[in-house]
């Protein structure tokens, strides 16, 4: 975790991160990829501004990545694009005061000739506002 203060401010940027988290889902469009789950390799960073002055609540760590991971683990998706993107919304979904969320997620075993498939997003807060319906 990093912290940096912008001067004459009493608030400071912090960057809580998650690195290395596996999780089982399975993920990908050939057959033999949707019969069982696959190793997927998540890096996340948060962002929060928090205000110097008051104290601020520790951040669940430990409670956030078992949540995460049970979530992600009952899933199955096509992409990789889709999956990594269902990791951030359920990241803001489980947390308050976050700013941002950056999740960068790979499958190691996908190709031979490189380290792993990825793909990498960010998401801002207003990213996942519900919006009320139309009437």
């Amino acid at each position: 975790m990093s912290s940096s203060r912008k001067r004459g401010s009493t608030e400071s940027e912090e960057v809580l991160s998650i690195c290395r988290l596996e999780a089982y889902p399975i993920v990908g469009v050939n057959a033999c990829e949707r019969e069982q789950t696959q190793l997927v390799r998540f890096d996340i960073s948060m962002r929060r501004t928090t205000n110097v002055d008051a104290s601020t609540p520790l951040f669940p760590f430990r409670d956030i990545s078992q949540e995460l991971l049970k979530a992600i683990n009952q899933t199955s998706y096509l992409t990789l694009e889709a999956l990594v993107s269902f990791t951030a919304d359920t990241i803001t979904s489980l947390t308050n005061g976050l700013d941002s969320v950056t999740v960068c997620g790979g499958k190691p075993d996908a190709l031979a000739v490189a380290e792993a498939a990825e793909v990498k997003i960010t998401r801002q807060l207003k990213d996942f506002v519900k919006k009320s319906p139309i009437p």
